[in-house]
């Protein structure tokens, strides 16, 4: 089994990058798992004109979760563009009832939606860390 190690890295100084030096002595970087600290609730009433940039972006997001109570089709994209349904111009769409745990990947970005019919609301939990 190996011991705890670091590595110096020169950015304007001396930074170390945590690592695990295993037993063929080959550096392992440590990458830490940042879990929320603080949780979010928000919603929008669902129209078929949309809402650009609804859930702005958030660098210290680490969780997205979302709920469709609209009474119909909801359509989102993961930047300021407010989706098209018919091109099809959006990421990913979520009919009445589903529920959607945003991939961490794309939690951290911007979020736009538009509805195929007006009525009913999105829910949304935001989790951020500090």
């Amino acid at each position: 089994m190996g011991t705890n190690s670091f590595v110096a890295v020169n950015a304007g100084g001396v930074t170390q990058v945590d690592t695990f030096l295993n037993g063929a002595g080959d550096h392992q970087q440590v990458v830490r798992e940042v879990r929320a600290t603080a949780l979010t609730n928000d919603s929008w009433t669902v129209t078929t004109t949309g809402l650009s940039n609804k859930v702005a972006a958030d660098v210290n997001r680490v969780g997205l979760m979302v709920v469709s109570a609209a009474t119909g089709r909801v359509y989102f994209r993961f930047d300021a563009t407010i989706p098209v349904p018919a091109t099809p111009a959006y990421h990913w769409y979520l009919d009445p009832n589903d529920r959607w745990e945003v991939p961490q990947a794309f939690c951290q970005l911007a979020v736009s939606m538009v509805g195929a019919t007006s009525g009913g609301a999105v829910l949304l939990a935001l989790a951020t860390a500090s």
